[in-house]
């Protein structure tokens, strides 16, 4: 049955193009080499016993975690490795909502993944503190003037002399629309006040060239298979000296930060990934390759006068683009594209249902619209943009036929 279930994935992948590789992307080549390897070998010991087995496989989690280090150019303790974003973000929130006292204040913006929006929320129920949404502007462009008199009014309000907010959370870009954060500004502010800030990179790491030498953050969180990484791989990093309280306890795997045997397939693969990606010019090349693609979609596309673009043109990510088609159903174009063998994503990023309308679109202006997002990844060639616009304009025209 399983070599039944493998054959339809494989029989799956090589039959279309692939253009959602901002849910996931393919697996890079060095973190595919060592994979095959690690399942090649009898049995990983492990690596938190004392035995020669063991060593071995904690001096490749250590190995990972240095490469890693150097990538943000911070020390290889400062990282944990996780199971993916979301866990990485769910520790985060949770060390900052509990070292806070009750009737404390988390701030994010209405565009924050539902990550961080969830942990932010139950977190803020469990310790009693208060969730503030920041507004964003018609491009998706978080409202710093708003953030800035909000803290000022927080803290003319404080009388406690403790901090009266627990954490600022802000992505590096959005994930559905591409938009990019003022960040270095973010960071500014919160260093001013001393707040911790957490920044979420999931979407981001291979997809811009980041440079974060003057931010001040507390956290960032990072997915895996969002740059080629193994599934189920992920990872937090710490300011450094920061002493974070576990979300998951029990044994003192993780330098006592992170209970459970670590998932050594993932890490090495991870740390394997990011080497790569790392290696000469490589993420500069590959972020200029992406916009290249991404730039022949929005002219090609933009020649229908149907199509409706969302976020920034300019101060936005290279592997993705987010629009809409009037009169056509996101969902029911998604589907046409499928029999066609082109693969993409529709409605809101954060959920399954192809047709839910979009929380973010909602908060840039564009309620009940359900949008369209085409995104590009490291391996994806001139030929897979040409089918796809090939293949839209057959689906659109198809589906206008039943247009209202």
């Amino acid at each position: 049955m399983y070599d039944e279930l493998l054959e339809n994935i494989t029989l799956a992948n090589s039959a279309g193009v692939y253009l959602d590789h901002a849910s996931g992307t393919n697996l890079r080549n060095s973190a595919s080499k060592v994979l095959n390897q690690l399942v090649g070998t009898d049995i990983l010991a492990d690596p938190n016993r004392l035995y020669l087995s063991a060593v071995a496989t904690r001096d490749l989690i250590e190995f990972s975690r240095a490469r890693v280090g150097e990538f943000f150019d911070v020390a290889g303790r400062q990282v944990i490795f996780t199971s993916s974003a979301s866990e990485a973000i769910s520790q985060a929130v949770y060390d900052a909502a509990i070292k806070c006292q009750n009737n404390g204040n988390i701030i994010i913006s209405k565009t924050e993944h539902s990550a961080v929006k969830k942990s932010a929320v139950n977190f803020s129920k469990i310790f009693s503190h208060r969730v503030i949404e920041l507004n964003v502007d018609s491009l998706g462009t978080i409202d710093l003037d708003q953030l800035s008199d909000l803290l000022k009014e927080i803290y003319s309000k404080n009388t406690s002399g403790r901090n009266p907010v627990a954490l600022v959370a802000i992505q590096y870009a959005n994930h559905e629309i591409g938009t990019k954060q003022p960040i270095a500004r973010v960071s500014e502010l919160c260093s001013e006040y001393r707040i911790p800030l957490l920044i979420d990179l999931a979407n981001s790491l291979s997809n811009d060239v980041i440079d974060l030498s003057q931010i001040d953050y507390t956290y960032l969180s990072l997915s895996g298979p969002k740059f080629g990484a193994p599934v189920g791989s992920g990872a937090l990093i710490i300011k450094k000296n920061h002493v974070i309280i576990s979300l998951i306890n029990g044994s003192s795997q993780e330098l006592r930060r992170r209970a459970g045997i670590e998932n050594m397939y993932a890490i090495a693969g991870f740390g394997a990934a990011i080497t790569e990606l790392s290696d000469n010019d490589s993420l500069g090349s590959e972020v200029d390759r992406k916009f290249k693609h991404t730039l022949n979609l929005t002219e090609s596309l933009a020649s229908n006068p149907d199509v409706e673009f969302y976020g920034s043109a300019f101060e936005r990510l290279s592997n993705l683009i987010s629009f809409s088609v009037n009169g056509i159903q996101a969902g029911a174009l998604t589907l046409q594209l499928d029999q066609m063998g082109v693969y993409i994503h529709s409605g809101s990023a954060c959920s399954n249902e192809i047709d839910e309308p979009s929380y973010i679109l909602e908060a840039i202006g564009k309620p009940e619209v359900s949008p369209i997002r085409v995104s590009v990844g490291w391996k994806t060639t001139d030929e897979e943009v040409r089918t796809f616009l090939d293949k839209f304009n057959e689906a659109v025209a198809i589906l206008s036929k039943y247009r209202h």
